[in-house]
């Protein structure tokens, strides 16, 4: 007859984040035992990793000396200071007419948690409640801007509420590689920027200078604005907002 061993399941509080070695170190709360485990544990509300952080409590499988498939209990909070730049950033972004709709702790606590390793935009949970309100020229998550037929179309539809006779046309040889951009009513070509597969806002800036330079011209409050992945038609103090905080938005 097959034995079959129970696995135990304890809990633990996590004492110590060590990004650098990707563990944490984690005390058993019954009996004291030092213990360790992976810093980074499964979000079950998305695809994200969560970073373990001092004061958690987790449950998981002990082995040795070593926490298996940790899974986080009870959080800790987020830092005060943390808590209090992140509901000032709320409140800025408000000023603007921005609906921000989520707490400053939960906003905190996903910038507290995030995965360094993957994500580098900070405060991912507030860039995701930004972008369906915001005119962003590139859409990164269907496929890259390069690949994007509609980039341009999405442009001078956004640019259209202030210069409605605006048109650009993508010139291409005949392979279908883009070779320049010609600028309506004033039949201007505008030459592709420095732009490369892994940095690709470059090969648009020389198309953006032209049409801002138009913008300003009209008493347009609003430019498109480089927030370091991305092209964000606003206002420039928003923009500089925005990436003071490392929202890139890509």
């Amino acid at each position: 007859m097959a034995l079959h061993l129970a696995t135990r399941t304890t809990q633990f509080l996590v004492t110590e984040s060590i990004e650098e070695n990707g563990f944490a170190r984690l005390v058993e709360e019954s009996s004291g035992q030092p213990m360790h485990a992976d810093l980074f544990v499964p979000d079950p509300t998305s695809r994200q990793a969560l970073r373990l952080q001092p004061g958690d409590r987790v449950s998981g499988t002990p082995r040795g000396q070593r926490v298996e498939a940790p899974k986080l209990v009870e959080p800790a909070p987020p830092p005060e200071a943390l808590l209090v730049s992140s509901a000032v950033l709320i409140r800025r972004l408000e000023a603007f007419g921005l609906d921000i709709g989520v707490s400053a702790h939960a906003i905190a606590a996903s910038e507290w948690r995030r995965d360094r390793r993957q994500a580098t935009e900070a405060y991912p949970l507030l860039a995701n409640v930004l972008r369906p309100q915001l005119a962003l020229l590139f859409d990164w998550r269907p496929e890259h801007p390069m690949d994007d037929r509609k980039l341009i179309a999405r442009l001078v539809e956004v640019t259209r509420r202030h210069l409605p006779d605006l048109e650009v046309l993508e010139e291409r040889d005949e392979d279908g590689e883009l070779q320049h951009f010609r600028v309506r009513p004033e039949q201007l070509p505008i030459l592709l920027g420095e732009g490369e597969w892994e940095e690709p806002r470059g090969r648009y800036a020389p198309l953006i200078k032209f049409i801002n330079k138009r913008l300003a011209e009209s008493g347009v409050r609003e430019r498109w604005m480089n927030t370091g992945a991305n092209w964000l038609f606003v206002e420039p103090a928003l923009a500089q907002m925005l990436t003071d905080a490392g929202l890139t938005l890509r």
